[in-house]
């Protein structure tokens, strides 16, 4: 019986062992970036209303994925460098495809010359005009007009005009290479689980039947 509770104790060990690295494995999993696929239209909302839609993000960029919260994502869009700076808010999971490291360009620097005229004092004097240069964030609409949002001088705003040909990232060939590595590594995990339980199992057979061997008769002199 003594040896019985040791292969026992060691069984439960085991089990205990491998179901925790196999949760491990799938935690591991998580991804920390998302972006926006070709003709997509992925909208960045101030808050998790789709009435607070800010600007649509550039195809093939990229947000980092802060936290999961139900079928939405808080994430932060762009950087504090050069004219921009960084952005968090919300994105509909639907809308992104995860991804464990961003593309090459994490978010679309590309700052934009805008005109901006004074008002017309005399229909014979030409208006002053001022040209600003912005961070473009992403396009959006209003009343069905195209307009970009913009940051200048720690102010976000609209203006009245869209950013259609900017570059694009490469966007990786579909695989499901992630999806099969996960599940080989885990499909690996049980099967040592299981040969492992199995000889166990086999271990603990042999040593409660070696325990129940009767005892011969001790041997008589003579």
């Amino acid at each position: 019986m003594k040896y019985l509770k040791v292969a026992l104790a060691v069984l439960t060990t085991l089990i205990c062992v491998l179901s925790s690295s196999t949760v491990t494995a799938k935690a591991d999993t998580a991804f920390r970036y998302a972006y926006v696929g070709e003709k997509v239209e992925a909208y960045f909302y101030k808050d998790k209303d789709l009435q607070s839609a800010l600007f649509a993000i550039p195809e093939t960029y990229c947000v980092e994925i802060l936290r999961e919260d139900g079928d939405w994502y808080y994430c932060r869009y762009a950087k504090d460098e050069g004219a921009y700076v960084a952005l968090r808010g919300y994105c509909l999971k639907s809308d992104l495809n995860p991804i464990e490291e961003p593309l090459e360009n994490e978010y679309l620097n590309y700052p934009i010359a805008v005109d901006f005229y004074a008002k017309e004092g005399s229909a014979q004097i030409d208006p002053f005009k001022v040209t600003l240069t912005v961070a473009f964030y992403g396009n959006g609409t209003m009343n069905a007009s195209g307009l970009s949002y913009v940051y200048y001088a720690g102010n976000f705003g609209y203006v009245a005009n869209t950013v259609r040909d900017y570059p694009k990232n490469d966007i990786p060939q579909p695989t499901v290479s992630t999806d099969i590595t996960e599940r080989e590594s885990v499909n690996a995990t049980l099967i040592t689980a299981i040969v492992i339980t199995v000889i166990a199992v086999v271990a603990v057979v042999v040593l409660y039947f070696a325990s129940k061997r009767p005892k011969l008769p001790p041997k008589l002199n003579g």
